[in-house]
């Protein structure tokens, strides 16, 4: 990878040529009072399976008190290491007969569904006998978690969510979680810790009411600890600054960035913009190397795709940057998010994982993390909880604005 000098200031050169426009009130990233680390509660991002089994190796311990489980036991996986945080507590689960593998491997990064957490707490419970009388049209009655998922409906512990659906195939997010726990420790007389105090949590005010209780009850459990997080410098950013960066930008997007188009060419000049609906990476990075190909793109590149997940979309991504490598380009990833019951909900959280790791493997890649707020602001998105509200439009260019100015000071490919 070619690695080109940086200019110093360059960030802050930009942001004073365009001050009338993008005003700061924190300092620049690598300046002076830099962005502080906060510890966040993250209560409507879906939880993964590695998160999963921490919180009910927890759950086991601290509030049930069960017995450490048989230490014989198999519990090996290819994709679970030994210097993996969630090492022990796959093994816990694992051993405890709580959580099982997925045939290919435990699958840490895959996100837990409501299916799959009643039948964990079913199998807790010793699997006790359910007849599955069809209130739920999403669970059949041959279904591997039937009798789980009627269980945890007969015993308080999970409803339905409207409609005659189950939701089982939904996934679950970290509040949602700490509620079934609560009830199951409810339904089990095991609610005995002190209620946790919530104020030291920088998104506190993000969990909704009907999880209050429950996700303070689990943070005085120790069940749910919190997630340390780069808070990065707030910037008051205008929309309709008609930026003018360097090289312009090209805007390659799916239904979601299409949403903030006319927020964009306000906020951008020199703006090349290209957005449609159920766009896949395949298709965004076939026009984009086209682009490049012919040297028509711009020399700020925005990829604001993943909401259609294809199942080689990492690799398609990840083949476009490299053939960036020499070619003097930055590049913005926009992260996914997607909370509407589709098959996408399981997929988005770990491929927005998958690009924030690429900043550490191409130095010209800055991310515009939609998926970390989206998924904390629910406020920012129409009723589908994908596509972008009034307030979203807005939240949304502000948080691509910012990457585009940050990733200035970066090297170019």
């Amino acid at each position: 990878m070619r690695r080109k000098k940086t200019t110093s200031g360059k960030i802050t050169s930009l942001l004073l040529t365009f001050a009338m426009a993008v005003t700061m009130f924190s300092a620049l990233p690598g300046a002076a009072g830099a962005a502080e680390t906060v510890i966040i509660i993250a209560p409507q991002a879906n939880t993964t399976r590695a998160e999963a089994a921490a919180m009910f190796t927890r759950f086991l311990q601290n509030v049930l008190e069960l017995p450490a489980p048989d230490e014989t036991i198999p519990a090996e996986f290819p994709d679970v290491k030994p210097d993996d945080w969630f090492f022990f507590a796959v093994e816990y689960a694992t051993r405890a007969g709580v959580m099982s593998g997925t045939g290919s491997g435990f699958a840490p990064n895959e996100t837990l569904t409501r299916a799959m957490t009643a039948t964990i707490l079913w199998r807790i419970s010793g699997a006790p006998d359910a007849e599955n009388d069809e209130r739920f049209a999403d669970v059949a009655p041959d279904a591997w978690y039937s009798k789980a998922v009627i269980w945890a409906a007969d015993s308080g512990i999970a409803a339905g969510k409207g409609g005659g659906l189950f939701g089982s195939g939904d996934a679950i997010t970290r509040e949602q979680l700490a509620v079934m726990l609560y009830r199951y420790a409810q339904h089990k007389g095991a609610v005995a810790t002190d209620f946790g105090d919530l104020s030291g949590f920088d998104d506190a005010d993000s969990v909704s009411a009907y999880a209050l209780e429950a996700i303070s009850w689990a943070v005085g459990a120790e069940i749910i600890s919190g997630i340390p997080q780069e808070k990065k410098p707030e910037f008051d950013v205008k929309t309709d600054a008609n930026l003018a960066l360097p090289g312009g930008v090209t805007v390659i997007g799916d239904s979601v960035m299409l949403g903030a188009e006319a927020k964009m060419k306000t906020a951008f000049a020199d703006l090349q913009f290209d957005a449609k609906v159920s766009r896949g990476m395949k298709a965004g990075m076939s026009i984009l190397t086209e682009a490049v190909k012919k040297s028509t793109a711009k020399k700020n590149i925005v990829i604001a795709l993943g909401t259609n997940y294809n199942y080689d979309a990492e690799e398609e991504l990840e083949a476009f940057l490299q053939s960036l490598d020499g070619k003097g380009y930055r590049v913005v990833l926009v992260t996914p998010f997607c909370k509407n019951g589709s098959g996408n909900d399981k997929h988005t959280p770990p491929f927005s994982e998958f690009e924030r790791g690429l900043t550490a493997v191409y130095p010209f890649v800055e991310i515009a993390d939609w998926n970390a707020l989206a998924g904390s602001d629910y406020s920012l998105l129409s009723g589908d909880k994908v596509h972008l509200n009034a307030a979203g439009k807005e939240e949304y260019t502000k948080l691509v604005m910012i990457a585009l100015i940050a990733v200035q000071d970066k090297p170019a490919s």
